[in-house]
């Protein structure tokens, strides 16, 4: 028996199931041997399938890790979506989503540090257009916050869609930093570092 197969796990299962358990797989394999190593087989024999099964939910390498990524973003856009800051003032909603999306730096370090370190299309065309798109998608919502920040005088009149790209550019410069001296500690503990910095930059009342 593969020693990754589980005892009594039933013959069929839902497809959701089982294609959570691939993306399971696909996570534990990259971390162990970045993406650049990875054989779909490595994949297949961790998830305890076989290959011919896997090719039934992902087509390629490419497909299964764009797939996975598609995953996390939304993991955690639905989190923010569920904590309703919407009616908070601006600095208080960006000072949220700093907290959250540091939190999710962290939990997610090891998959997001591959994507970091270099830039697409060293992952493939389709996780490369993936992370674009939602790179822009996650611009025009941070823009629209500090747009409504604006408007409502708790952030100085400014370049609407250079202040949300530097708020982005903080999370990457705040994960590298980690990485590179070793920091610990969680990063959610420098949410009030990271905020300082970015009012500064962009300027409040």
């Amino acid at each position: 028996m593969n020693k990754f197969m589980k005892r009594g796990r039933p013959r069929t299962e839902p497809p959701e199931v089982r294609r959570r358990r691939i993306l399971s797989a696909g996570r534990q394999v990259l971390k162990e041997k970045g993406y650049q190593e990875i054989l779909l087989d490595d994949v297949a024999r961790r998830a305890g399938i076989a290959k011919g099964t896997l090719y039934l939910y992902f087509k390629n390498k490419e497909n299964l890790f764009a797939a996975l990524f598609q995953d996390l973003v939304d993991d955690m856009e639905s989190k923010l979506k569920k904590m309703g800051l919407e009616k908070l003032p601006a600095p208080a909603y960006l000072r949220h989503i700093v907290t959250e999306g540091l939190n999710f730096l962290d939990e997610h370090r090891d998959f997001i540090v591959q994507f970091s370190v270099k830039e697409p299309p060293f992952c493939g065309a389709e996780t490369g257009h993936i992370m674009l798109k939602r790179f822009k998608e996650h611009i025009d919502f941070i823009a629209q916050i500090v747009k409504t920040g604006v408007r409502e005088g708790s952030i100085k009149k400014c370049d609407i869609f250079t202040a949300a790209l530097f708020l982005i550019a903080l999370f990457r410069m705040f994960l590298m930093r980690k990485v590179l001296l070793g920091t610990s500690g969680p990063l959610k503990d420098s949410a009030g570092e990271l905020m300082d910095l970015y009012l500064k930059g962009v300027g409040t009342k």
